[in-house]
Formats: structure tokens, C-alpha cells, sequence
């Protein structure tokens, strides 16, 4: 624009139909000063209070859209009914429509919409490949076992009514374990009842050969006269061994 010849600046008018502002999107003031045809900035003492007080207004409409919508999120805005123009207001700041405007405000945020109807069923997904077959697993290995079970019988050993002991042992075959045992007995044994006579050592061994022979498992029984009783009896006994070979 062009400037008077008493050296004050002209400013671009105002569109009053341009179109509202809005907090998202404010469109810009002509806040600056024109300059001469010949492109120098003019210098008058009344430019530059003309440009001071227009930058004022600018920073105003700032603040202004500061407030704008409320804490709620609610906008409001002033209708006129002549013109149908719309303009947005800050209440909080004291402003008002006028008696030539319809009070009018939304949210900046609609509201929620209804709930969408459900989607149809998916496809059935297709079956699975068939897995490969595992691997045979390895033998195991040979469990222990027994073999060969024979019952061996040691030889007779004979008590009388004498202070005394006396043994019996049954040897299993070489190669073979001793596995269980006990012993046999004929007469007033066992220290039961008015017996003399009684069991004392029962249980099981294995030889020591000094020769470097193959040790051998038995069964060892030892038998004493234990009363003096003046009773005419004897007691003999024999010791036995069950005997196997045992798979290791």
C-alpha cells in the first residue's frame, strides 16, 4: 500500500468475512508495518508508535487463543444472525455474545461413537503337516539275574550234655554266591523250653585263600551247650547254604 504524504503508514484492512479462527489451525494477523515505494523503512516518530501498538494487538490475539477451547475441552462461539458469521469467545475472560448473536459451543472432542456391530467369524485355519517319526531308542543293557539256585548242605555236627560248642559250614561250588542259609537240626535244640543246647552264630561268609585260589561263599553255624542239667540227650545240627550264579 501506498504511503501519505503526511508520512503515516497504511495498514491492510480486515476481512470481516474471512473465515473463523481456530485453536488447531490460527491464521495469521497482518501484524507488520509497510514499507515506501522505494523500498526504505519509513522512520516517523508516528510510524513507529502505529507498529508498537499493532504488535500489542497481535500478542493479545495470542493469549487470546490461548484459552481457547476451555479446560473441559468445550468451545464456544457467538452466531449472528444477520450475516450467519461465527466467531469463537474465551468466557473465562469475561466475554460475551452480543444481543445480534446466537450463543452456540462444542467439544473439541465428540462424543464417543456407538459400539460397531461384530465381525464375522474367521476361516478355519488349515491342518498341520504330519510330524517325522522319532528315532528307535537303543537297547539297554543286561539286568542282573540269578542262574543255577542249588540248596548245599554242610556236615552233621554232634552236642552232648558237655560244656562245649561245635560248628557246621556249607561251602557253595566255586563261581557261585551265597545267597541265603540257615541250618538243620535233630534233637533238643534251639535252647527252647529245658533244652542244653542253643544256636549262637548263624550268618554268611566268604573265604580268603591265601594261594591265590578263587575265594568261596558259605554258610556258617556254631551250636553250644549252654546248662548243665542232668539230661541223657545230644543235639547234632548241620548247617545250609543256598547257593547261584549271579549274572553282574
Amino acid at each position: 500500500m501506498p504511503v501519505s504524504r503526511a508520512g503515516i503508514a497504511q495498514f491492510e484492512p480486515f476481512d470481516t468475512r474471512r473465515r473463523i479462527l481456530t485453536p488447531s489451525r490460527p491464521e495469521k494477523a497482518p501484524c507488520r508495518c509497510l514499507r515506501d515505494q522505494g523500498g526504505n523503512n519509513l522512520k516517523s516518530k508516528r510510524l513507529a508508535v502505529a507498529c508498537a501498538l499493532l504488535v500489542v494487538g497481535c500478542v493479545a490475539v495470542g493469549i487470546a487463543y490461548a484459552g481457547i477451547p476451555s479446560a473441559g475441552g468445550t468451545i464456544q462461539g457467538c452466531y449472528g444472525k444477520v450475516g450467519g458469521i461465527l466467531r469463537v469467545i474465551d468466557q473465562a475472560k469475561g466475554q460475551q455474545c452480543t444481543a445480534l448473536e446466537i450463543p452456540i459451543s462444542w467439544s473439541q472432542t465428540g462424543p464417543q461413537g456407538l459400539k460397531g456391530d461384530p465381525g464375522a467369524n474367521g476361516t478355519n485355519g488349515t491342518n498341520g503337516t504330519n510330524g517325522t517319526n522319532g528315532t528307535n531308542g537303543t537297547n539297554g543293557t543286561n539286568g542282573s539275574g540269578l542262574s543255577g539256585i542249588e540248596r548245599v548242605r554242610g556236615p552233621s555236627a554232634t552236642l552232648a550234655q558237655t560244656i562245649g560248642d561245635a560248628q557246621s559250614v556249607a561251602f557253595c561250588p566255586a563261581g557261585k554266591k551265597v545267597i541265603s542259609g540257615g541250618y538243620e537240626s535233630t534233637g533238643m535244640g534251639s535252647g527252647t523250653g529245658y533244652s542244653p543246647f542253643a544256636i549262637t552264630q548263624n550268618y554268611p561268609g566268604s573265604t580268603n585263600p591265601k594261594d591265590g585260589s578263587a575265594p568261596l561263599d558259605y554258610w556258617y553255624v556254631t551250636a553250644e551247650v549252654t546248662s548243665q542239667l542232668s539230661i541223657a540227650a545230644s543235639y547234632t545240627f548241620n548247617a545250609v547254604a543256598i547257593c547261584a550264579t549271579v549274572a553282574e
